[in-house]
């Protein structure tokens, strides 16, 4: 793994989901790590914890809801509804940064413009693969919240819901997420990310 593992990994780790290679990468991380030994420990006693839990059935709306959430998240970026979102500025790029105090450096900015508004991301290091995100998006036609999903390789990682102002925040975030998708109405939007702060 060439990233450092994070808390979602050791989960995937400690529940067997990981492929052989990244198994072995996480594997040796919580053998030399004293907080991924925690973590992982933490995990462990949660699963038998919760295996001892009666499970009730959820209530159908909150099912469905979850169905739609996750079922948006995974739909692959095709049709006429999808519109690819337009990169406007990146903090990172040299005529740009040039502008920025010392204090600032670490923080990247990013701005897009798609079809259905534009949003903004404040991507700021958070420990070695790590970046929090806060983000604001600034739609044309604003909805009482939107879902975003953050996706690696096309599988979804991360989830959060931007409030009726259009702001979001994110802790923790690996950097190798690559894309992130939301819906806006009846628009779809997807952009490629680039996280990884200088």
């Amino acid at each position: 793994m060439s990233r450092r593992p994070t808390p979602a990994d050791i989960f995937d780790w400690v529940e067997g989901r990981l492929s052989p290679e990244r198994a072995r990468a996480v594997a040796e991380h919580v053998a030399t790590e004293p907080a991924a030994a925690a973590t992982a420990e933490w995990f462990e006693r949660f699963r038998k914890d919760a295996a001892s839990l009666p499970l009730e059935q959820p209530p159908a709306e909150l099912s469905q809801r979850l169905r739609d959430l996750f079922g948006a998240g995974t739909t692959q970026v095709s049709g006429p509804h999808w519109t690819t979102a337009r990169l406007l500025y990146d903090t990172r790029d040299a005529n740009v940064a040039g502008m920025r105090s010392a204090d600032t450096l670490d923080t990247v900015h990013v701005a897009f413009e798609s079809e259905a508004g534009r949003f903004v991301l404040e991507i700021r290091p958070a420990g070695q693969g790590a970046v929090d995100l806060i983000g604001l998006l600034l739609l044309d036609d604003p909805v009482d919240g939107v879902d975003l999903s953050l996706l690696e390789d096309g599988v979804v990682r991360r989830m959060v819901r931007a409030g009726s102002d259009g702001r979001f925040e994110l802790r923790e975030v690996p950097d190798s997420i690559d894309e992130m998708r939301f819906e806006a109405g009846p628009m779809q939007v997807s952009t490629p990310l680039r996280l990884r702060c200088p």
